[in-house]
């Protein structure tokens, strides 16, 4: 109830002869000036101070949210005038804005920087384990492709044009042990098909006969590994100028002409793709001996294009590298 509410006041007993007294001192009803406040030894009825209110010491007063006023109320001059507790007059009370009716002394003590220490650690924890998630990860994807390969490392990336146009420079490939999953027409110590073996049971390999294999030049592993086309099996001492083809052996017109013609051990004659680059065998360019087994890292199967190009980038030319390359 507001002090100036005129019909409250006339229905309150010991108040109707103040409605015109000299102590209401609100505006009047035909918009009157307002007067001067009477003095507080002033009243107009029992239990009315000046602003027609109950005194000061009553205890029922009731006020809007449950307070009291400390104007009207004595014991609440030690209070905050919100919560009613108890303050000593000479310390300051310090309200907790976050929270309606509370005080500073409601809330637990918070060490300085424990905030920033808690999240610093938070963050570096995360780091943490986004740098082992990430290690996991890479670790779990070269598991399942050794697992599936059998051969370590699985993924070559082609560092010359020498199998264009069925690999490119850039292209990362998948190798696969080469007696894994022979195909048909296999040659028996190897598990590699030839081109010419592919030419009569069909089998092909990034567009043509015969499997494509990546083997170490002369068996040295100080050498960047060669990825070519498997092109026929020799016996050692064989003369295998009467097997080849007479496109890919330049200018020799026998097999004294012809490098490594008889070969001097068992072995493959390999070439690749690029007729402009690679017209010849590896063997007539003077590339490696006729391919042994015990050279061969495996088969190419599949070819990712241009994802290699990271690795060629970084550098790595060593033969213990995944690159691999042609003449």
């Amino acid at each position: 109830m507001s002090p100036f509410d005129t019909k409250s006041l006339q229905e309150r007993p010991g108040l109707n002869d103040t409605r015109e007294g000299k102590n209401c001192y609100r505006r009047g009803q035909n918009g009157g000036a307002m007067s001067d406040p009477p003095d507080d030894s002033e009243q107009t009825g029992p239990g009315v101070d000046r602003h027609g209110d109950p005194p000061r010491s009553d205890p029922d007063r009731a006020y809007p949210g449950g307070t009291q006023d400390r104007r009207y109320d004595e014991s609440t001059r030690g209070n905050d005038g919100v919560s009613g507790e108890q303050h000593d007059e000479d310390s300051p009370v310090v309200r907790d804005r976050t929270q309606p009716g509370s005080t500073s002394s409601d809330r637990p003590p918070t060490m300085p920087g424990s905030g920033n220490t808690s999240t610093r650690a938070d963050r570096i924890l995360r780091y943490l384990f986004d740098i082992a998630s990430s290690i996991f990860v890479v670790a779990a994807i070269g598991g399942l492709l050794f697992a599936a390969s059998g051969v370590w490392p699985p993924l070559v990336a082609i560092e010359s044009g020498s199998m264009n146009p069925h690999m490119q420079k850039g292209d990362l490939v998948f190798v696969m042990e080469e007696q894994r999953f022979p195909g048909a027409g296999a040659e028996s110590e190897s598990g590699v098909v030839t081109a010419a073996a592919g030419a009569d049971t069909g089998y092909r390999m990034f567009g043509k006969y015969g499997d494509v294999i990546v083997y170490q030049p002369y068996g040295s592993t100080e050498e960047t590994p060669i990825i070519h086309r498997a092109m026929l099996w020799v016996d050692e001492g064989e003369n295998w100028y009467e097997r080849a083809d007479s496109k890919y052996v330049g200018n020799a017109d026998s097999c004294a002409e012809l490098n490594y013609c008889p070969a001097p051990h068992a072995g493959f004659i390999t070439k690749g793709d690029n007729p402009a680059t690679n017209d010849v065998y590896d063997q007539v360019m003077g590339l490696s001996k006729p391919v042994k087994p015990s050279w061969i890292m495996g088969t190419a199967e599949k070819r990712i294009p241009w994802l290699g190009q990271v690795r060629l980038m970084s550098g790595a030319g060593s033969a213990s590298s995944i690159n691999a390359t042609g003449s």
